[in-house]
Order: C-alpha cells, then sequence, then structure tokens
C-alpha cells in the first residue's frame, strides 16, 4: 500500500470519530452556555489532534518494543506533544486551538481556523465573557460545563 493511500485512510479514519464526539461535545456545550458562540470547529480540530497523538503513541511503543528505540523515542515525544495540544484545545483555549491548528499540518484547516480564531478570539481569552450574537460583549458569572 502506498504511504499517500495510507495518509488519507489514515486521516479519514481519525475525522470520523473525531467529528462524532465534537457533535456530541458542542450539543453538550450548548446547553451548558448557550450564550456563547458554536465551538464545533474547535472541538473538531483538537480531537483530531489527540486522536493522531494517540496513534502515534501506540506506534511509538511497537518501535521501542521491536528495539527501534531511536525512531520510537521521537515519535513518544510527538505523540505526547499532540495529546497534551489536543486536550487545550478541547478545552476553550487559545493555546491550545491555535497549537491545535497549526499541528494538524493542513493549510486548508489552517485557513479556516484563521477565519474561526477572528471570530471567536475574544471569547476563548476570557472564561467569563460572552460575546453575543451582534458584536457586544458582556460579563457572566462562569457556569461549569459538566
Amino acid at each position: 500500500m502506498s504511504s499517500t493511500r495510507t495518509f488519507w485512510i489514515l486521516g479519514a479514519v481519525l475525522a470520523i470519530p473525531a467529528a462524532l464526539i465534537s457533535y456530541s461535545l458542542e450539543r453538550r456545550r450548548r446547553k451548558h452556555h448557550p450564550e456563547r458562540h458554536p465551538y464545533q470547529w474547535g472541538f473538531f480540530v483538537s480531537l483530531d489532534v489527540f486522536f493522531l497523538g494517540a496513534f502515534v503513541l501506540l506506534n511509538a511503543f511497537t518501535d521501542l518494543i521491536t528495539g527501534r528505540y531511536g525512531v520510537g523515542a521521537w515519535k513518544f515525544f510527538f505523540g505526547a506533544v499532540y495529546l497534551v495540544v489536543g486536550r487545550l484545545g478541547a478545552r476553550w483555549t487559545r493555546t491550545g486551538l491555535v497549537a491545535s491548528t497549526i499541528l494538524t499540518l493542513n493549510p486548508l484547516v489552517w485557513l479556516v481556523g484563521i477565519f474561526y480564531l477572528r471570530k471567536r478570539w475574544k471569547e476563548l481569552g476570557d472564561p467569563n465573557a460572552v460575546t453575543t450574537s451582534d458584536g457586544r460583549r458582556r460579563e457572566r458569572v462562569y457556569r461549569n460545563m459538566y
């Protein structure tokens, strides 16, 4: 199997659960925070990076078990970074979402992420801030998501 074909198959396999879980998380978020803008794209990108990190970590363990220590160590490092960044992005942080967007290594996701982040930048920076649909900003009392 060619590496290009493997790349596309892996991308599809990781994107499907990320899309389903991001839809579920967005429904839960909307129930608890109806006044906030949607964050489904942020959940999707972050979970995609998180799942890719988990896949790379599993691959690193197989390399370490088979004795390929140099390659396995690098995969372990990058897999751990992807896991942490994916988790940060799923927690509505600017840093996590920006890093998740960059780590996708996909220019199309970068382009969509620029427009998405421009709309959500203020809301992601302050957990108590809410930007209403007409662009006004107001403060609210922080409620836990769960």
